[in-house]
């Protein structure tokens, strides 16, 4: 009886303990036999996907076990922690694990990459000028981090009252975020914004600059230059192979759905 009772509890904290799951990939099987063709053989998707996103997400489903945290998803621990001390080691878990999912999400093999989207491109180059300036821009930055971190595509959503959000990229290190404790618009970045969600997150703007709740930024694009991201069909040298292969395996039509909804998109 002691014995089918101990049973009993390790697998319910086992359950517990993995509460966190991988997330399903569109073309999963795919990429785990062939890798994604342009970017990463398949043992460097392993490396980039499977092998360390199991590992995020394992201990971020220790680290919550029993807290109030356990069933929130990655995005929403970084939300609620990234400005809480005591909880610094799961806002680091969680944050690792929504940027590399934000990151390996808009993938496409190369050969299957459409062309840009007019309203992304119209974006860019209302920031940027051109696209090409856009694109070296992300690969500086990514080239002069010295050490672990994203380059991130970002809008700033301040100006859409007027129909004119910016885009800007900025770095972030180790596991930092974009975000900050404020921002708490329950958005999944990862696909399309719904009407619902698009009226939220309106709402947010439209408070003053330093009211509880404002969304200041908006990621739509990241490029992960940890080096589990590259290593294992890359190097150490080999950095702009990879950056120049990531910009050729973009999904666009991702990064059109992650724009933030400005008058112009919820209309339609």
């Amino acid at each position: 009886m002691l014995r089918h009772s101990l049973g009993r509890i390790a697998v319910h904290r086992y359950a517990r303990r993995q509460i966190h799951q991988l997330p399903t990939l569109k073309r999963i099987d795919e990429y785990r036999n062939s890798g994604i063709p342009g970017l990463y053989s398949p043992t460097g998707f392993g490396a980039a996907w499977t092998e360390y996103q199991t590992y995020l997400l394992d201990r971020l489903s220790e680290l919550t076990a029993g807290t109030d945290f356990e069933d929130k998803s990655p995005l929403d621990i970084v939300l609620k922690t990234s400005r809480t001390p005591e909880h610094s080691v799961i806002f680091n878990y969680a944050s690792l694990a929504f940027n590399n999912h934000f990151y390996i999400s808009a993938l496409n093999p190369a050969k299957e990459v459409r062309g840009i989207p007019p309203t992304v491109e119209e974006r860019i180059v209302r920031s940027f000028q051109t696209v090409e300036a856009l694109k070296e821009l992300m690969f500086q930055r990514a080239l002069g981090m010295f050490g672990n971190g994203f380059v991130w595509l970002v809008e700033l959503p301040e100006k859409v009252d007027v129909g004119r959000p910016q885009l800007a990229v900025v770095n972030t290190y180790n596991a930092g975020t974009v975000f900050d404790e404020a921002r708490r618009q329950q958005l999944d970045l990862t696909g399309t914004i719904s009407s619902e969600q698009a009226e939220a997150a309106m709402d947010l703007v439209k408070r003053p600059p330093g009211a509880l709740g404002r969304a200041d930024v908006l990621p739509i694009l990241a490029v992960n230059m940890w080096q589990y991201a590259f290593l294992q069909d890359y190097g150490p040298a080999k950095k702009r192979d990879y950056l120049e292969n990531w910009w050729n395996s973009i999904d666009w039509d991702v990064v059109g759905q992650r724009l933030f909804p400005g008058p112009d998109l919820i209309a339609h």
